[in-house]
């Protein structure tokens, strides 16, 4: 039997917070947790998301499961569409059709 988890919280998940003055980020580590901050502003937005975005490639790896399956799949090809020439007897077909019906 499966447990539930109260707080669904992947491993790689971090905290953040914001106050008058700075962005702070939580990183949860075996030790002590390691808290940064970041200026209130937009070069350090900027430099908040690069981090976390850095974070999560280092502990997910880049790839993520939600309730067990994976966000990320491989690439989809499609089918080439078949091209087959065009006769001559039916492009005369064609062009007596769009005279008819004054288009040429």
């Amino acid at each position: 039997m499966t447990t539930l988890d109260r707080d669904y919280q992947p491993p790689w998940a971090v905290t953040c917070w914001v106050d008058a003055y700075a962005i702070y980020i939580k990183i949860n580590t075996k030790a002590e947790p390691y808290i940064t901050s970041f200026q209130l502003s937009e070069g350090g937005l900027s430099k908040a998301l690069h981090f976390l975005k850095e974070i999560h490639k280092e502990r997910a790896g880049g790839k993520q499961k939600v309730n067990g399956v994976s966000k990320t799949h491989s690439l989809i090809k499609r089918k080439p569409v078949p091209t087959e020439a065009v006769s001559d007897e039916q492009r005369e077909k064609v062009r007596e059709l769009l005279r008819k019906r004054g288009l040429i």
